[in-house]
C-alpha cells in the first residue's frame, strides 16, 4: 500500500493476480484489447498515422508493471504479425511490422517496459512517472524513426521531422492523461477484483 491509499502495480500483479496464471493472463489479454482499441483510434497521417497507441502503451504498462506490461504488447504485436486486423487501421500481418510503422510498433515493448518500471518503483511520484514515460517516448522515437529512415530511404533527420515532430506535442498530452487518470483508473479497477 502506498503512503496516498493506492496500490502500486507491483502490489496489485503480485498479491491479488499472483495466485493464478489464468488470471496474469487474463491482465494481459485486457492489456492487448486496449492496445487494440487504441490502434482502431487512428487519424491518418503519411507516412505514420497518429493514433491513441501511445496512450494506451503508457496505461497498460503503468497499471499491469513492466512484466505484463511487456507480455501485453508482445501478445499484441505477435497477435497483429498473425495477420489480426489489430494495429492501425484495421491492419494486420508481418507487413505492417516490416513497413514504415514497425520501429514504432515494436518500440511499444520499450515504452512499456520503462513506464512501467517507473510507475511501479516509484509510486508515489507522478514526476518520476512522467519522467519515465518521457524516456520511454524517447527510446519508441528512436526505434521508430531508424527504422522508418531504413525502411523508407530517408535520411534520420527527414524520418524524425515526419515521424516524431508532428506528434511530439501530441504525445506529450499522452503523457500528462496517463500520469493524471493511470492511478483514478488503478483504484477503480481495484474495486472489482
Amino acid at each position: 500500500m502506498r503512503s496516498d491509499g493506492g496500490v502500486s502495480a507491483h502490489a496489485l500483479t503480485h498479491t491479488v493476480f499472483h495466485r493464478t496464471a489464468a488470471a496474469r493472463l487474463g491482465l494481459v489479454l485486457a492489456g492487448m484489447g486496449v492496445l487494440t482499441a487504441g490502434a482502431l483510434c487512428s487519424v491518418p497521417f503519411y507516412p505514420v498515422p497518429l493514433t491513441m497507441q501511445t496512450l494506451a502503451v503508457l496505461v497498460v504498462g503503468g497499471l499491469l508493471g513492466p512484466r505484463l506490461g511487456v507480455c501485453a504488447v508482445a501478445g499484441y504485436l505477435a497477435l497483429g504479425a498473425a495477420g489480426a486486423p489489430v494495429f492501425h487501421g484495421g491492419l494486420g500481418g508481418p507487413g505492417v511490422l516490416a513497413g514504415p510503422t514497425g520501429g514504432y510498433l515494436i518500440g511499444f515493448i520499450f515504452l512499456a517496459l520503462i513506464s512501467g518500471f517507473f510507475v511501479d518503483r516509484f509510486a508515489d511520484k507522478k514526476w518520476l512517472h512522467a519522467l519515465g514515460m518521457f524516456i520511454g517516448t524517447i527510446v519508441l522515437y528512436i526505434f521508430g524513426t531508424a527504422w522508418l529512415s531504413f525502411q523508407s530511404g530517408m535520411s534520420f533527420d527527414q524520418a524524425l521531422t515526419v515521424g516524431v515532430i508532428p506528434f511530439f506535442p501530441f504525445d506529450m498530452i499522452k503523457i500528462l492523461i496517463a500520469v493524471m487518470f493511470g492511478p483514478i483508473i488503478k483504484t477503480r479497477i481495484e474495486h472489482f477484483l
